[in-house]
């Protein structure tokens, strides 16, 4: 059981990670731009909530967001970086 609990304290510093090294400010804009995203992967803005899921769940959103977050461009909102992330992504399947 503590071994699980390690591993989702480092699944959450991970994902928690990645989204600061591309968001690293606190403009209103990154502030949105993170919380769009966690809602994205886990269904919640709360990131209490995210804490509390399972880690196998994590493990699969970190992934997600390991694909996600490295095609961002610079899009003013969300919904034109999902647009273009799913787009490129039908291009390459």
């Amino acid at each position: 059981m503590e071994a699980e609990t390690d591993s989702k304290k480092i699944v959450l510093e991970e994902i928690e990670g990645i989204i600061v090294k591309y968001f690293p400010g606190a403009s209103a804009k990154e502030k949105k731009m993170k919380a769009d995203i966690i809602e994205h992967l886990f269904n919640t803005r709360s990131w209490t909530k995210v804490c509390e899921m399972d880690l196998s769940y994590l493990q699969i959103g970190l992934k997600e967001l390991n694909d996600l977050l490295p095609t961002y461009k610079g899009e003013e909102t969300f919904e034109e970086f999902i647009a273009h992330y799913l787009e490129a992504k039908s291009v390459a399947a």
